[in-house]
């Protein structure tokens, strides 16, 4: 199968599992406990080193204070979905 092929038939299993998910902003939690992340989709993100660092120590001040989701991947989550609910207005 050529490459295009196959990202042609990633492309369309994506937009399927998302269509047949109906999520619920009060039923998912954006954190779940490690090993229940079965529904996620993984993704990468690019952004500029100042960024990431400034994303790493915010996660390690988190993890200091004993907070949950102080790992880089719960950050994003809490700031896409932020940023999604500031679109809804």
């Amino acid at each position: 199968m050529s490459k295009k092929a196959k990202l042609s038939q990633i492309h369309n299993q994506l937009n399927q599992k998302v269509a047949e998910k109906t999520i619920s902003k009060s039923t998912q939690d954006i954190n779940p406990a490690h090993g229940s992340k079965g529904d996620f989709f993984k993704i990468t993100v690019t952004m500029s080193g100042d960024m990431l660092s400034a994303l790493k120590e915010f996660g390690i001040k988190r993890k200091m204070q004993r907070k949950k989701g102080a790992d880089t991947s719960s950050i994003i989550r809490e700031a896409v979905q932020n940023f999604l609910d500031s679109q809804d207005n």
